[in-house]
């Protein structure tokens, strides 16, 4: 691995560590959870497509109309994904919303066999325990100041 990569890799972890934390406390000053997530999205856009335009444009150009739709409506889930997961960040703690956005592999797991993939035993158990420290980390954030902490857990689970 380049020495690039790695300063890149440092960047990219310490921007989405902090990223909860700096949602909060735009939240706590007021700014509406929608202008968060719009505002996430539209700075990252103005940094990455530049890149994508100058390094892949003849990539974009071969995309076949059924891919032009999978990456419209990519960007549209991506797009409910933060108004979901940065909404919950008004009605729970960080630590949950974090935690529980980050559920995926459960879903996944439980999907898979619509399409013919199957989650092994030792899957299972990585996931059971992945799945008891996230029900102890979200319990914990019942009590507090927080507004609603049932439905921040819910929007992070949808995000």
């Amino acid at each position: 691995m380049q020495r690039r990569h790695i300063v890149l890799l440092a960047v990219a972890v310490t921007a989405v560590s902090t990223s909860a934390v700096l949602i909060r406390a735009a939240d706590n000053l007021g700014v509406p959870a929608l202008a968060i997530a719009f505002y996430r999205c539209a700075l990252a856009s103005v940094v990455l497509l530049p890149l994508l335009w100058f390094g892949h444009r003849d990539e974009l150009h071969a995309l076949s109309p059924v891919s032009r739709w999978l990456l419209l409506g990519s960007g549209l889930a991506l797009g409910c994904h933060f108004a979901a997961w940065v909404s919950s960040l008004s009605y729970t703690s960080i630590a949950a919303s974090s935690v529980l956005v980050q559920t995926m592999p459960i879903w996944v797991a439980l999907a898979g066999p619509l399409i013919g993939e199957h989650t092994s035993g030792r899957g299972w158990v990585g996931i059971l325990i992945a799945l008891v420290g996230t029900v102890v980390i979200a319990g914990a954030s019942t009590g507090g100041q927080l507004t609603d902490p049932a439905l921040g857990d819910a929007l992070a689970i949808a995000g």
